[in-house]
């Protein structure tokens, strides 16, 4: 008998419905959250912006930078764009860079070539070599930084401040012709100076602008304290003046220009 009911009790367990296995469930992660796979990314989700670019060359606003020389070179401003405060101090500060010494132009023209030699390929390379007076003897040929320009794919424009005569023209004339479309620029007020870089702000194809990788190297020897003009005009502006005030109209037109 007791072998019996423990037989159908057996049986009745066994028949009994088993609870079933819980399904996993993914959890639901915040909208900010996502998780990376080896899939390639659906059309619609959205990506960086990156620089427009056609036939590897970039579309995108200008870089500057702000390179100073007297008996040596000095860096007043690294790469930044034309809304960078720091730029933007740094040319209005270049009259208290002015010091009573020799003038090394292959000094800043170095410095220069260093500084653009980390820039994208894919950018214009430029320098605007400004100065008001003749080369000292100096520790490195400027033919040679020239050529070193030149490998770097980099145009030199020049300007020469101050009356015929007061500056090493030819020599500014030469460094200009050898690289491409180089041009040389005789600024002899403050007029000319804002002529010159009012130029160069022109856009030369409308409707796009290749990005700029641009190195203005200033001379900051003590002749930059001259004033602009002829000696005996009275209450001008002096040179560095006139370069801090133009080169502050051109950030001024880049930064209107990608506002």
């Amino acid at each position: 008998m007791f072998r019996t009911l423990l037989a159908a009790l057996l049986r009745s367990l066994s028949a009994a419905p088993q609870p079933a296995a819980p399904t996993p469930t993914r959890p639901v992660l915040p909208r900010h959250q996502v998780i990376m796979t080896d899939a390639p990314a659906s059309p619609a989700v959205a990506t960086p912006p990156r620089p427009t670019t056609r036939s590897g060359k970039i579309y995108c606003p200008d870089r500057l930078a702000l390179v100073v020389f007297d008996q040596e070179a000095r860096l007043a401003a690294p790469f930044m764009g034309a809304f960078d405060p720091r730029l933007v101090d740094a040319v209005q500060g270049l009259p208290g860079l002015v010091r009573d010494s020799i003038t090394d132009i292959a000094a800043g023209l170095s410095m220069a070539n260093d500084l653009l030699a980390d820039q994208h390929p894919g950018l214009l390379r430029r320098i605007w070599l400004l100065s008001d007076g003749y080369p000292n003897p100096e520790n490195q040929p400027i033919d040679r930084m020239v050529s070193r320009a030149i490998a770097q794919r980099t145009n030199i424009n020049t300007i020469g401040i101050g009356l015929p005569g007061g500056y090493d023209r030819a020599l500014l004339e030469r460094i200009a012709a050898r690289t491409h479309n180089g041009r040389f620029a005789e600024a002899q007020t403050a007029a000319d100076l804002n002529r010159i870089f009012g130029g160069a702000a022109r856009p030369r194809k409308p409707g796009s602008h290749r990005g700029e990788a641009t190195v203005f190297v200033v001379d900051v020897s003590g002749s930059m304290r001259t004033p602009m003009g002829p000696p005996q005009r009275m209450g001008a502006t002096q040179r560095i003046d006139a370069v801090s005030e133009a080169m502050s109209g051109l950030l001024r037109y880049k930064q209107a220009r990608w506002a």
